[in-house]
């Protein structure tokens, strides 16, 4: 019987504690999510998947934002673009090679930049996320 006792008070205290820290991390994951939203938890290279199969053959593609590489987000969708699309190499703010990743803060910023630099668009997907290519490439 005493067995039994000392067997149920150590599941008690099992269930207690599991619980405990089950509302301990879900009172840390919210305070995450109110400070830093739906970024806290996101691959923002998530955003470029799906164009690596069109750019066969390309071993530097040219990556143009109006965003500052100083911001962090801008900073971390840079860098894990470059992880989603190796071994192809992003060459940051440059127009001037055949394929271009336009990945501005919108879709008319990254239309504008298009424009500025006479770029065809080729593809695009929802993020606004645009693949164009340079006609003036040899």
């Amino acid at each position: 019987m005493l067995k039994k006792i000392i067997k149920f008070a150590f599941f008690l205290c099992f269930f207690v504690s599991v619980a405990f820290n089950l509302l301990s991390s879900h009172k840390q994951i919210q305070s995450l999510y109110r400070k830093y939203g739906k970024g806290a938890s996101s691959f923002l290279g998530a955003k470029f998947a799906g164009l690596k199969p069109f750019l066969k053959n390309s071993q530097r593609i040219g990556y143009l934002t109006d965003q500052s590489l100083d911001e962090k987000i801008a900073a971390a969708e840079f860098a894990q673009a470059q992880y989603v699309l190796a071994p192809i190499i992003l060459d940051f703010n440059n127009p001037n090679l055949r394929f271009v990743l336009v990945n501005a803060s919108s879709l008319s910023q990254s239309l504008e930049l298009i424009k500025q630099h006479h770029l065809k668009p080729l593809k695009g997907n929802q993020f606004n996320i645009l693949l164009t290519q340079n006609p003036d490439f040899p």
